[in-house]
């Protein structure tokens, strides 16, 4: 068995290390650097980075030390941190840190003690504090060895070069990086890493066959947008997709459905859960977040491809039930493949919704539905309804495409 697991976890790096680098690669990434001014009391060395991961944030109402940085794109906060054992959610803003309700208010969290991510560390020296202030915004001098100002939020970008992109390259064939990963099996059979986090957000299921997405994966910080699936292509991706939406316990809600072919290596599905203020929605946005622990939904995966099962997950509580296997779509036509292909998978789930309101605003939102939209098919700019089919559900087995069935607050349906 520790065998097949070792197997398991290379594969599981080196394909999510392939799709790294082949993103990079395509979308011409750049790695960012930043400015900032540092006075030094006790050395004139030059500081070097030390990363926010080295100091323990414990959460102000269990003390758990199971917290993980919640900081969304566009957020001005200085901090944003989650708590993944009591689900308890907070932001620091000037100094002072305020705790997130559930109906989205804020509450000031008294004393609470705020160090800033941006710490430094003298090079060959031994380590200092950024600086520590109150709720009350005052610093304590005596720990303070090292004076320094934040970075700007604004991000210097240095386009990679073939050099750049060969020595990524070389590093990540040569496998030390695996050394550097804290690897474990949880009771699930699932090899992941420590918090959860797999590799850029991936872990390998040894009991499903299959790679999934982990629940802690860094993709929850960005939630969802339309612009994601309008530009997906860009990384050789190629799917169906279906939004359902619905409002529930002063929410707007949405459950997205994917499937299709993911780079050139993999085929997969996915369930995403995301909701957002009721007043979000007059924005004219259509950004959603991804749910809060306490928010989250039991979800069962199957994926078929020409009625062979590729996969299938047990119903488990998510806000994202992935799986992806390898396989093509077509290749042989190009790396991105249409509906064409991609109508040959099908999906069935059983969702679990919170209560009978939910539920109904769930199957409310399933009856809406009318279209399924491919990314691939959406490049036609000639055309601007490119992208879309023609789609609906209605009350039936569960197992037929097209189709729902209810059994208590459990919805079961199928699409392709």
């Amino acid at each position: 068995m520790k065998n097949k697991g070792l197997s398991a976890k290379r594969i599981t790096a080196l394909l999510c290390a392939m799709v790294f680098a082949m993103s990079m690669f395509l979308t011409g990434c750049q790695i960012g650097s930043t400015e900032e001014t540092t006075t030094t009391t006790t050395t004139t060395s030059t500081p070097a980075y030390v990363p926010e991961e080295e100091y323990s944030v414990t959460c102000p109402k269990c003390g758990s030390t199971n917290v993980d940085d919640a900081l969304r794109e566009g957020e001005t906060y200085e901090e944003h941190y989650i708590c993944y054992d009591c689900q308890y959610e907070w932001y620091v803003l000037n100094g002072v840190a305020y705790e997130i309700k559930d109906n989205g208010q804020s509450v000031t969290i008294p004393n609470y003690t705020y160090r800033p991510s941006y710490n430094y560390r003298p090079s060959g020296g031994s380590s200092s504090s950024g600086g520590s202030s109150s709720s009350g915004g005052s610093s304590s001098s005596s720990t303070k060895t090292t004076t320094t100002t934040k970075p700007t939020t604004t991000k210097k970008g240095t386009n990679l070069t073939t050099d750049d992109v060969k020595e990524l390259a070389g590093y990540i064939a040569s496998g030390k990086w695996l050394n550097e990963i804290n690897w474990y099996i949880d009771e699930d059979g699932n090899i992941t890493t420590e918090g959860d986090k797999g590799v850029l957000g991936f872990g390998y299921s040894t009991k499903d066959k299959c790679f999934y997405a982990t629940g802690n994966a860094w993709q929850r910080n960005f939630g969802y947008n339309e612009l994601y699936d309008r530009t997906s292509q860009l990384i050789a991706i190629s799917y169906d997709t279906i939004n359902v939406y619905f409002t529930y316990n002063n929410k707007d809600w949405m459950i997205q459905f994917w499937k299709g072919q993911y780079g050139m290596v993999l085929l997969g599905a996915e369930i995403g859960v995301y909701n957002r203020t009721l007043k979000a929605s007059e924005t004219g946005t259509t950004h959603y977040n991804a749910v809060k622990d306490a928010e989250m939904l039991p979800i069962s995966l199957t994926l078929y491809q020409n009625d062979k099962t590729l996969f299938s997950r047990a119903q488990k509580s998510s806000w994202w039930q992935t799986g992806f296997v390898p396989g093509q779509l077509g290749i042989t036509s190009g790396v991105l493949v249409g509906s064409i292909y991609t109508n040959d998978l099908k999906v069935t789930t059983s969702i679990t919704l919170k209560d009978e309101e939910m539920t109904q605003a769930f199957v409310g939102g399933l009856q809406a539905v009318t279209k399924i939209f491919n990314n691939v098919d959406a490049m036609n700019a000639n055309d601007t309804n490119a992208g879309y089919r023609s789609f609906t559900f209605s009350e039936g087995d569960g197992s037929t495409p097209g189709t729902y069935a209810v059994s208590g607050n459990t919805v079961k349906l199928s699409w392709q």
